[in-house]
């Protein structure tokens, strides 16, 4: 993957964007700021959290490193706003979610997974995993 060139020009529309519309319903400002984002990085995600006072804007690269130098860059220009902060990237949840199965400690770095369709029942979600010792 290669990384875009971006401009200064592309992080200033983005907050103006966000100030003159941070009134509108989340929903609404969602879906507003996740496609201004894509002008800035087309790697970048917007998450809001607006059952909290302040608010909580979120910009993350769900995990994929070389957007990380982006989410900051953007992050670092943020406005200062009444009753909003902004945040680069989610916060961790924490320790790693392991278990014992059958004597074998599983941890979650160890699983991928693949999702399953089903014509029979299309609106259920399935889920195999797979341990990267038993692929």
């Amino acid at each position: 993957m290669q990384r875009q060139k971006m401009g200064n020009n592309n992080i200033e529309n983005f907050w103006n964007t966000f100030e003159a519309n941070k009134e509108l319903e989340s929903k609404e400002l969602l879906a507003l700021l996740n496609k201004e984002i894509k002008n800035y990085s087309t790697g970048l995600y917007v998450e809001l959290s607006s059952s909290t006072t302040p608010k909580n804007l979120i910009i993350t690269a769900h995990g994929i490193k070389i957007h990380f130098a982006h989410v900051y860059e953007l992050i670092a220009a943020a406005p200062s706003v009444e009753n909003w902060t902004f945040s680069a990237g989610r916060p961790s949840l924490g320790e790693s979610f392991n278990f014992v199965m059958d004597g074998l400690e599983i941890k979650f770095e160890d699983i991928t997974f693949m999702p399953l369709d089903s014509a029979d029942f299309p609106d259920d979600l399935a889920i195999r995993l797979y341990h990267h010792d038993y692929v």
